[in-house]
């Protein structure tokens, strides 16, 4: 319960969410990074003459050739990231800043590329009769669209012909993940830009303002300690403090760990298992256990099995153990063994476990060896006789198999471009994608990596000069190049593509 006095909470709530109360009227009350709102709101400034017929800025010698419609290099722009992060309410906010009468489109809500196009012919060439502004078009949730649903979002972009309509109007889509499959046609013609949550500290100065004019009190350590719950994720953070205002006026550390708001229910359950993994129990708390001096850590072993088997969730903590227990102050590095001979460090001891997990697995899986399941849980329980600590961990939640999963995908799609490039004869030797990965990537990247001197290209050596000459061939015989993009500090590189 969160108090008595929840009942009696004067003022009158006016039914309104603070999601919607709180949101960003304008450019400067974005959050996020800054960078990126920035570039946003260049990118749609770009179509500025062909929109609203402003004057020209002069084009620099060398740059790209001309639009006939003066609009940008990439006509789509794609914003990705997860929920909450305010991608959809950057869109808005910018479109309306730069003029224009903002119509949003839901792309998970129809199941043809069909449906898609006709809704999206319409919002370009329809006027509101309410506004003279031009349209700008936001297409929420593009991975959700069906795969026929890209690729008409994309014909939009492409060269006109005789039948084809010119775009003429700005389109951002929005999405979750950039790398789902229905997306690879438009992350090849996309500008498209990652989103990440914002820093916490500054989402608890905002969250701080909300509060104090909520009156709900409550200090920065707790909103601190609630961003770290919901992974910066705006929208959750600010529907958590709307439920608690609803009941109490006080909110406390002990309310956010007693609720399961702010994350997943899972999440939660996972983070209170990890903190008692790596937490040896106080006094008060063995006290509770019961039993003597000599039966307290047995009793607690015994208590963590059963939490964990209730859990169910073994690899997921196992996983979180994996990712955590290098960040425990370790008091001795090394563990005594019963072999006299040898000493193995506690680090060790916990790979041989993880070893042992493994083959726990491989006996359940493979030779479908159910009876060996409940020895799962004993892996887990080493990790607290090993890493177990009197102070409270600091947990974060395993995320290296998602990052390896994205960063999988976007290799993936990386040698699926490569493929693409390739010419016929070539992908008659090249057109398996394991040969291409395990006998070309990797030499490939040596022979276009040669040891240069720093120096200009008219001041190299004869047979530097031979070298660079074959390694021009080979990159365009293989359809590779360098393309010149801004870095996240403002300075310009040069990346190799695909």
């Amino acid at each position: 319960m969160l108090g008595e006095e929840s009942v009696d909470i004067g003022e009158k709530q006016d039914g309104k969410l603070w999601v919607d109360k709180y949101a960003p009227r304008m450019y400067v009350d974005l959050l996020g990074e800054e960078r990126i709102n920035r570039e946003v709101l260049t990118w749609v400034k770009q179509w500025d003459h062909c929109v609203f017929k402003k004057p020209i800025k002069k084009v620099q010698p060398g740059g790209n050739p001309i639009d006939p419609y003066h609009r940008p290099e990439k006509k789509i722009l794609l914003l990705s990231g997860p929920a909450g992060l305010g991608k959809t309410t950057l869109a808005h906010i910018v479109g309306r800043h730069s003029g224009y009468n903002v119509i949003e489109i839901n792309a998970s809500d129809d199941r043809t590329g069909e449906s898609l196009r006709n809704k999206l012919i319409g919002a370009i060439e329809s006027q509101s009769l309410n506004s003279k502004r031009p349209n700008l078009i936001i297409i929420d949730e593009i991975d959700g669209a069906s795969a026929s649903g890209g690729e008409e979002v994309c014909s939009f972009s492409k060269p006109t012909s005789s039948k084809r309509r010119v775009l003429l109007r700005p389109i951002i889509c929005i999405c979750n993940d950039q790398y789902a499959p229905v997306l690879r046609p438009l992350r090849a013609i996309a500008q498209t830009y990652a989103f990440r949550p914002p820093p916490h500290r500054i989402l608890a100065n905002r969250l701080t303002e909300i509060c104090k004019q909520e009156g709900l009190q409550t200090d920065l350590r707790v909103l601190m300690t609630l961003c770290e719950l919901t992974d910066g994720d705006i929208r959750s953070s600010l529907n958590t403090l709307q439920f608690f205002r609803r009941k109490t006026r006080v909110l406390t550390i002990e309310m956010l760990a007693g609720m399961e708001v702010g994350s997943k229910d899972m999440t939660r359950g996972l983070f209170r298992v990890w903190e008692d993994v790596f937490t040896i129990p106080s006094a008060k708390k063995k006290k509770k256990l019961g039993g003597g001096e000599d039966g307290d850590a047995g009793r607690y072993i015994h208590r963590l099995l059963a939490l964990v088997s209730a859990n169910g969730e073994v690899d997921k903590i196992l996983q979180g153990c994996y990712e955590n227990y290098l960040k425990m102050r370790v008091v001795d590095t090394v563990a005594s063994t019963s072999d006299t001979t040898r000493s193995a460090t506690k680090i060790e001891q916990a790979l041989d476990w993880l070893v042992f997990h493994d083959r726990i697995d491989k006996f359940l899986i493979v030779d479908k060896d159910f009876e060996l399941f409940k020895y799962q849980p004993f892996t887990i329980v080493n990790f607290y006789r090993l890493f177990a600590g009197i102070s409270k961990p600091t947990i974060e939640f395993p995320r290296a198999d998602y990052d390896n999963f994205v960063t999988r995908r976007m290799n993936e799609n990386i040698v699926s471009m490569f493929m693409n490039t390739l010419s016929l004869s070539e992908r008659v030797t090249w057109g398996n994608r394991a040969r291409v990965l395990q006998e070309l990537v990797t030499p490939l990247l040596q022979i276009i990596s040669p040891d240069f001197r720093a120096v200009n290209v008219n001041l190299l050596k004869s047979n530097e000069r031979i070298v660079l000459d074959r390694l021009v061939d080979v990159m365009v015989s293989f359809g590779l190049k360098f393309v010149q993009e801004k870095g996240e500090d403002g300075h310009y590189m040069f990346k190799l593509f695909p």
